[in-house]
């Protein structure tokens, strides 16, 4: 039993192909064959048979999942080969996905479902792996071990070999067909509402920030102790910049603020750096370079105590200023 627990482990950690994380709502149906291997205090020794499973994710990685199996079993002493089921339920977490692969662990309560043989309850457990065949159909092995409360919590494990399929919530199981011309028309027209929606509203936001200069921050995130942008920082700069290219002929400062702690320099070359950083974005954008300037304040102009951790959060940030047209014969610096 051991020896092919390894040999399941060591296929599925060979795989390597593409898979998607399961969505939330996303339904499980699965069929698998088994085996099994009694505690000798059962008079039950060997088992084989099969059974179902029916199980829905509650996010990408975890699932709440029923398992029915009906096995034959051997007996010890000579006697009569009997059948032997098991209804389970287990809560499924997937802590490992890569590739087409993803290893799970799980653990849960059931009970036997036969009169005579394996009438009890008890508590279960189990490690496993699925992989992917397709976006629908993946392959799926598990060892459970079940530990059965009216044989003195005696263990009983399992491997269960089968297919599991995949039915994703919002996906329609037969091809929609062309999409009209007229359908197309208002989708173009419904996306382009929305994105102008939310260019007038930031732009209505940088006017504001005219009148109150400090007020517009900035929510962009930057890699520990980096100028790199995170990704997730990058959508609320992209409008940003549609905002400012809507406004023909405004300028800007970005300013760079950090916490206190480190050196006075060094916190103000690290907000120099990460408002550059941010200009620069801006530019691959199309915002014009000469209407952008960037300053760094470092630990100059807290908005909050230095003391907390929250204060210290609060001061890393970046700011965005409108810079008031220069007086009538001067120049632009």
């Amino acid at each position: 039993m051991h020896r092919l627990v390894t040999r399941v482990s060591l296929a599925a950690l060979c795989a390597v192909t593409p898979l998607a994380a399961q969505e939330r709502g996303t339904v499980e149906f699965g069929a698998f064959g088994s085996a099994g291997s009694f505690n000798a205090a059962t008079t039950l020794d060997r088992a084989y048979g099969g059974g179902g499973r029916v199980g829905i994710f509650l996010d990408p990685r975890v699932s709440i999942e029923f398992e029915k199996g009906e096995m034959s079993s051997t007996r010890t002493q000579g006697l009569t080969d009997v059948n032997v089921g098991l209804l389970s339920a287990h809560l499924v977490w997937a802590p490992i996905v890569a590739g087409p692969l993803s290893l799970h662990l799980g653990g849960g309560a059931g009970g036997g479902t036969e009169t005579n043989f394996l009438h009890t309850y008890g508590v279960n457990a189990l490690v496993g792996a699925r992989l992917a065949l397709s976006n629908t159909v993946s392959l799926r092995a598990d060892v459970v071990a079940d530990w059965m409360a009216n044989y003195n919590w005696s263990p009983f494990q399992r491997l269960l070999v089968g297919l599991s399929f995949y039915r994703h919530p919002n996906v329609a199981t037969t091809s929609p067909g062309p999409v009209p011309p007229r359908a197309l028309a208002r989708v173009d027209t419904v996306m382009r509402t929305r994105v102008d929606t939310v260019v007038r509203t930031t732009r209505d936001t940088l006017r504001v920030a005219e009148a109150q200069p400090d007020q517009l921050v900035l929510r962009v995130q930057f890699a520990t102790d980096s100028t790199s942008l995170l990704p997730k920082s990058l959508p609320v700069l992209d409008t940003i910049a549609m905002a400012i290219i809507a406004t023909p002929g405004s300028r800007w400062e970005i300013s760079g603020h950090t916490d206190s702690v480190g050196t006075t320099a060094a916190n103000k070359a690290l907000g120099q750096a990460r408002a550059q950083s941010v200009l620069d974005y801006l530019v691959t954008k199309g915002v014009p370079r000469a209407n952008l300037m960037a300053n760094g304040y470092g630990e100059e102009r807290p908005v909050f105590s230095n003391e907390t951790l929250y204060g210290r959060a609060q001061n890393r940030r970046v700011q965005l200023r409108r810079i008031p047209p220069p007086p009538t014969g001067k120049a632009v610096p």
